[in-house]
Formats: structure tokens, C-alpha cells, sequence
């Protein structure tokens, strides 16, 4: 994707940058209108865990006020997947969702 000449230079730096070692969880909205690059071109600046998640339904860029019951399921399914605390039957972990069902009744 081609972006602004300006910045050729700091994006040829950053290219360079080094790998990112730690846990790494992206998420984007499906109709952000933002140029998004290929979650799976991510995948070799990253040599920890990786996740990503688009959220559909025409939500935009702002992920926590479009779609709050999809963003905080996927800020949990995240942590869930990262922390490998996912239960032996393959049903998810709870602590997590017991949260988000409290602060939803808030």
C-alpha cells in the first residue's frame, strides 16, 4: 500500500525495526474506512503470540463505542487464547466472563 512520500523514509525505518517479542492482539472494525493492511502481514514483525479479530456488522473505528459487547468478547477470547486458559472440554475460560457480565450489569 502506498502512502505518503513525506514518510517513505521513516517507513523504511521502521520496516527495519525490530521483531516484537510480546503478545500481540489486533482488532479492527469491518467498515473502519481506514487503510488497513493484511492481518496476516503482521505476522512476521511478531514472533510472540498473535491474534487478530475484524468485527463485523458496519462498525467504524471506534470499536468500544460501536460494538462494545463484540470488542470486550474479543478482549476476552484474547486473553483466554494467550493465557492457554481455556478449560480441558475446550469451553472457554470463565473469570474472564464472569468480568464482563459484571460490568455489564453496572
Amino acid at each position: 500500500m502506498k502512502g505518503e512520500p513525506q514518510y517513505d523514509d521513516l517507513e523504511k525505518r521502521l520496516a527495519m525495526a525490530l521483531v516484537i517479542s510480546v503478545p500481540t492482539f489486533t482488532l479492527e472494525g469491518d467498515a473502519s474506512g481506514a487503510p488497513q493492511l493484511d492481518p496476516a502481514s503482521c505476522r512476521n514483525k511478531l514472533s510472540g503470540k498473535y491474534a487478530h479479530r475484524t468485527i463485523e456488522g458496519g462498525i467504524g473505528h471506534n470499536l468500544p463505542q460501536e460494538a462494545p459487547q463484540a470488542f470486550a468478547r474479543a478482549i476476552v477470547d484474547a486473553d483466554c487464547e494467550f493465557s492457554n486458559r481455556l478449560m480441558d472440554d475446550g469451553k472457554e475460560c470463565l473469570a474472564p466472563s464472569v468480568l464482563i457480565g459484571a460490568a455489564a450489569r453496572r
